[in-house]
């Protein structure tokens, strides 16, 4: 995984309670000293809305992004990885105010994030336009991680324009398989179709692969990852 400059991502689950969080994920990554500090962890996501009109949604969802931050910088991570919670669909008429409050809602956790000494990196979800997506990255001052698959499937911006509009916050690129009714499946050179465009369009390598796998996945997508770079470094 070193090899191709990747993290396997960690993405926290809500339900849980922080203690026990803390705990089991402390034990499960106490074997692994070769992962070092370099584990990528990503913010609960499954039912959090940040600027949610629901003050109880929204108090709860602010509730455990403080939490999860305190657990994820006691965890062996150094990257931790949020959605943008931008609304989906959302015309570019009312992006202006939307984007307002939600700058104004989490730029003080990500700030808490990296006073505790933690890099942060925003992922596109399901934006229509990058416009709105690159707004949230330049005032929050973060970089991206690009879910390319998600993109093709609900952007009306090609992945070309998200690359051009995005290319100096880049950081990194989520990889995950995306074959069948299970899209975060194991990755295989059947995912060349969209990485491989993608890469040429953003016309850099140096960048962060963050998988996106089960345990059992993670080592075969980092050999798939290591081969489809090898395809390009050859072509």
């Amino acid at each position: 995984m070193k090899q191709v400059g990747a993290l396997p991502a960690l993405v926290l689950d809500p339900s849980d309670e922080v203690d026990r969080l803390s705990k089991s994920h402390s034990e499960m990554f106490r074997d692994r000293t070769c992962y070092g500090r370099t584990i990528a962890a990503h913010l609960p996501f499954r039912g959090i809305d940040p600027i949610c009109r629901d003050p109880f949604i929204r108090s709860y969802s602010l509730s455990v992004f403080q939490k999860s931050i305190r657990v994820i910088s006691e965890l062996p991570c150094s990257t931790v990885l949020l959605h943008s919670f931008l609304p989906p669909s959302l015309p570019r008429f009312e992006a202006g105010n939307v984007l307002e409050e939600l700058i104004t809602t989490i730029k003080p956790y990500i700030a808490e994030a990296k006073r505790l000494g933690l890099s942060v990196l925003i992922e596109n979800t399901f934006e229509r336009y990058c416009d709105s997506f690159a707004k949230l990255v330049e005032q929050l001052d973060v970089h991206v991680v690009l879910d390319v698959p998600r993109i093709i499937e609900f952007s009306k911006d090609s992945p070309a324009d998200w690359m051009n509009q995005l290319s100096h916050r880049v950081a990194g690129m989520h990889i995950y398989g995306t074959r069948g009714d299970d899209e975060h499946c194991v990755f295989s050179e059947q995912d060349e179709g969209w990485f491989r465009p993608a890469l040429g369009d953003l016309g850099r390598k140096d960048l962060l692969f963050l998988i996106d796998a089960s345990t059992e996945e993670i080592v075969p997508s980092a050999n798939t990852l290591h081969q489809l770079l090898g395809n390009v470094e050859e072509s």
